[in-house]
């Protein structure tokens, strides 16, 4: 194969989230209940499967025991937290955990309530509205959507055990269709059905699949549901009308058992229990950059890496809308490119010096500039609070930064602080690639027997970001061109990123051709140099 044909090939990429790249699965657990219910709904179309599909009880539309719905909630001023990262096992439901984790999170900020959601019910409610996992950016970005028709569950009435059980139903691969190996994925036994949403309700529902729900009838969760309250924590109460006439006021959540308890359905705890609008979600998606064909090999790489840098400079104001939206205390998910190195992806820091791996999504939880990881004013900040989860990262890439650290902050010296985090292995990366961006991880807290970043929470540098990214989705007040406008960042990285935008665009055609390469990976590195240098 000649240079040429090489540029031309590796630049094929799907824009998918399939892989995830999981972690390693569990034990099996013990087997899981029957259970659940498909209702058929109206439609010309065929049908259409919705679980527990009652409608909520709201007093104002029905008779008898009713809830009275929330009004918005107001934020409240908390550190960003959602819990220990997730394992997802090895089924490719990395879309799904982030999702949950975003909700998790806006809940914690904004009411001062942890509480562990169902990932399962997610990706439940994903296959029986889409057929899809979940793997998809056009269907990820109807993922609010989904959640208002299906509902939200907690975690313990419909726990992530049976995915676990009968993940080798979801192998990576098998998952993609990527091995032919007589086994039968989920997808394939769908597509050998009718398009009957019953029909797919038994496939998803039976034993080797995703398990059953929950058989307590048609109100499966009890309120109040199980949470970790913080201090000064806002809790949703629920004002509940019997058939009687009398009227209860219940907690949403509590962090204690209680005597008196109201069951309902996943959309009616969504409905009450949280601000949830899907026209309050925006999501950006983007594309790779089109390849442009030359007469030689460098004038057709350098056509590539054209599109690339008008591409990087495009994707700052996706950027500046993560930001944004971290400082409204809005988490967002993140559509990225793995490391491709198993090191790389248990790495505190993912950086833009690294080959491409498989989609995956995250929860993007915070973030530091460069320039604020350098001012003394901001060493008792954000991520820089101690302790602090930059503190953490630094220490395990560098083992004499404890110390270092330890012996600053005693001092009370701000300016000294700062030097030591920006001198450091991790601070010197953040300075060469803008600033990083805090997520939550859901591959679990060790791949094998190495530990993922800190309790599976890793960073992505700026760089990353620019160079790795397929979707970005959150909740939040941006504006309806969110995805096309220059929010405007006051930060020296916005303000010279064209400077390097060259450079990032050379870094990610690189990464994006010697990934695939093979056997012609070193030819391919001496072009590319070669072409580079003759620029």
């Amino acid at each position: 194969m000649t240079k040429a044909k090489q540029f031309q090939g590796l630049f094929l990429l799907t824009l998918t989230l399939a892989a995830c790249a999981p972690a390693s699965v569990e034990e099996p657990a013990e087997d899981s209940s029957p259970g659940g219910k498909a209702d058929d709904a109206d439609g010309e179309e065929g049908l259409r499967f919705a679980a527990y599909e009652e409608a909520p009880r709201w007093c104002n539309e029905t008779d008898g025991a009713c809830l009275v719905a929330l009004g918005q909630l107001t934020p409240l001023n908390v550190d960003f937290s959602s819990g220990d990262a997730r394992d997802q096992g090895t089924i490719a439901s990395c879309a799904s955990h982030s999702f949950i984790g975003m909700l998790e999170t806006q809940l914690a900020a904004e009411r001062g309530i942890l509480v562990d959601l169902s990932e399962r019910y997610q990706l439940y409610a994903n296959f029986m509205a889409t057929g899809n996992m979940g793997d998809e950016p056009d269907v990820i970005v109807t993922f609010p959507e989904i959640l208002e028709n299906f509902g939200v569950m907690p975690e313990a009435a419909y726990p992530y055990d049976a995915v676990l059980q009968n993940a080798h139903r979801f192998s990576q691969d098998l998952a993609q269709g990527i091995e032919d190996d007589g086994a039968i994925t989920i997808d394939v036994a769908v597509a050998q059905t009718d398009a009957n949403s019953r029909e797919r309700f038994e496939v998803l529902t039976a034993d080797d699949a995703l398990g059953a729900l929950p058989q307590v009838g048609k109100h499966p969760i009890t309120l109040p549901v199980q949470a970790e309250l913080m201090e000064g924590a806002i809790v949703p109460e629920v004002e509940v009308r019997l058939t009687d006439g009398s009227i209860l006021l219940l907690p949403c959540f509590s962090d204690r058992a209680s005597e008196v308890t109201f069951d309902v359905t996943p959309r009616e705890f969504l409905g009450a229990c949280f601000d949830h609008d899907p026209a309050d979600y925006y999501a950006c998606q983007t594309d790779l950059p089109e390849f442009v064909e030359r007469e030689d090999d460098c004038s057709s790489l350098l056509g590539y890496v054209d599109g690339w840098q008008t591409t990087l400079n495009a994707r700052l104001s996706k950027l500046a809308t993560v930001l944004h939206s971290l400082d409204h205390q809005e988490a967002v998910f993140v559509g990225v490119d793995t490391p491709y190195l198993l090191e790389n992806k248990s790495s505190p820091l993912w950086h833009s010096q690294s080959y491409l791996g498989a989609g995956h999504a995250v929860t993007a939880v915070g973030y530091i500039t460069a320039d604020k990881l350098g001012d003394p004013d901001e060493q008792s900040v954000g991520l820089l609070e101690g302790p602090s989860m930059f503190d953490a990262f630094a220490d395990q890439m560098e083992p004499d930064y404890g110390w270092m650290i330890q012996t600053a902050r005693a001092s009370g010296d701000a300016e000294w602080v700062a030097e030591v985090r920006t001198e450091s292995a991790l601070g010197q990366r953040v300075v060469a690639e803008g600033g990083m961006i805090l997520f939550r991880n859901s591959w679990g807290s060790e791949l094998g027997d190495i530990e993922i970043g800190v309790d599976g929470f890793q960073a992505m540098t700026f760089r990353y970001f620019l160079a790795r990214l397929m979707l970005i989705e959150a909740r939040g007040d941006v504006g309806p061109e969110v995805c096309g406008f220059e929010i405007g960042y006051d930060d020296p990285f916005f303000e010279t990123f064209a400077d390097d935008a060259r450079n990032l665009a050379w870094d990610a055609v690189k990464a994006q051709f010697l990934t695939s390469a093979g056997e012609d990976a070193e030819e391919m590195r001496a072009a590319i140099e070669d072409c580079r240098a003759a620029e």
